[in-house]
């Protein structure tokens, strides 16, 4: 073979292999590529998807336990008062016929005419009404009223007990929104007037109506677990939010086997509701009626922030009157009801 036949050969080897792909392989190529792509992005999107719908069941979950770990608290500190002081020569009792208080010299009557647990079905109690008689405690008119009813706890503690300084004479007690109850100047209560006693905490627990909007740009329609404290109780105080997501609250109440609740006129029942202790003819009968109470029963109905919901899904849920109710057309948020029953420990007159 000459030397220029072989130049030749190699000359079209060369741009043999320099060849380009016809448009058909690279079309190819790119609807595979572009395949793959898309495989991804399905698999990276239904990863976060998942993940965010576990993220809002778990805060959901989470945000149920706290709220009840909130109330809970409150309620088992109810008529609380600390057993090692006195007033004057007699040792404080636990709840007695109205609370600790009621027979002692010397209170503030106001204090002594309460009971140190009370609810409402519906309206909010104010603390400007907490001498009211009856059904009159539990306004209405109140802006947010028919979010849902109410619960005033009521108790006494040492200053340094709910996080106020260390040493007598220069405490004060806090309440739920960790105002100060000692009376100073406007503020606090009229009731707290010496730091060197055992100060007077209530809170008043609501729900509030609350809008936000959504991760889909959605303004959604809650409310908000609420607490109104003692630390301020003139008639333009509000009630601030402590937790959101609180579709519904629903308390129950149980009293002392064998008690006949003053004003009911029905048969006994396992689970009272406020406006049944409530519909006591006189002031001492429903005080009467509110000592009875050893057990309260709080159903909250939590709902997630965000759409989680999958179309096709579930379809009803159970909401805490009991009621298996279907969700509204639209709605992707999960609810869910959680519930406790909590015992009224410190009223150990029964």
């Amino acid at each position: 073979m000459t030397a220029h036949r072989v130049n030749r050969l190699r000359t079209l080897t060369l741009r043999a292999r320099q060849r380009g792909l016809t448009l058909i392989e690279l079309m190819v190529s790119l609807v595979v590529g572009l395949v793959l792509v898309l495989a991804a992005a399905l698999a990276y999107l239904g990863t976060r998807n998942t993940a965010s719908s576990l993220d809002q069941v778990s805060q959901l979950n989470e945000s149920g336990k706290l709220a009840l770990d909130i109330i809970a608290r409150e309620i088992q500190m109810s008529c609380y008062y600390p057993m090692t002081f006195g007033v004057g020569t007699t040792t404080i009792p636990s709840c007695d016929d109205r609370n600790p208080l009621s027979n002692q010299t010397g209170f503030p009557a106001v204090v002594a005419a309460l009971p140190m647990l009370f609810g409402c079905d519906s309206g909010i109690v104010q603390h400007t009404q907490r001498t009211a008689v009856n059904s009159t405690r539990c306004n209405t008119a109140t802006a947010g009223a028919s979010a849902g009813g109410s619960l005033v706890v009521s108790y006494f503690v040492w200053p340094r007990e709910t996080g106020g300084t260390t040493g007598l004479g220069t405490a004060s007690a806090t309440d739920c929104l960790r105002q100060s109850v000692l009376q100073s100047g406007s503020a606090g209560d009229s009731v707290n007037t010496d730091a060197n006693a055992p100060q007077f905490v209530s809170n008043i627990f609501s729900l509030r109506p609350f809008t936000y909007t959504n991760s889909d740009g959605v303004a959604v329609s809650t409310n908000s677990l609420s607490c109104e404290g003692n630390g301020n109780i003139a008639a333009t105080a509000s009630r601030q939010p402590m937790l959101s997501g609180v579709e519904q609250m629903v308390l129950r109440y149980v009293v002392q086997p064998g008690y006949v609740v003053k004003g009911f006129g029905g048969a006994g029942r396992a689970f009272y509701t406020a406006a049944d202790l409530n519909s006591a003819a006189t002031n001492d009968d429903l005080l009467t009626n509110w000592r009875a109470v050893v057990t309260v029963r709080v159903c909250l109905l939590m709902s997630t922030a965000d759409p989680v919901r999958q179309v096709g899904g579930t379809n009803n849920y159970r909401n805490c009157d009991g009621t298996t109710t279907n969700y509204a057309t639209g709605e992707r948020r999960v609810f869910k009801a959680f519930e406790r029953n909590v015992a009224v420990r410190n009223n150990s007159r029964w």
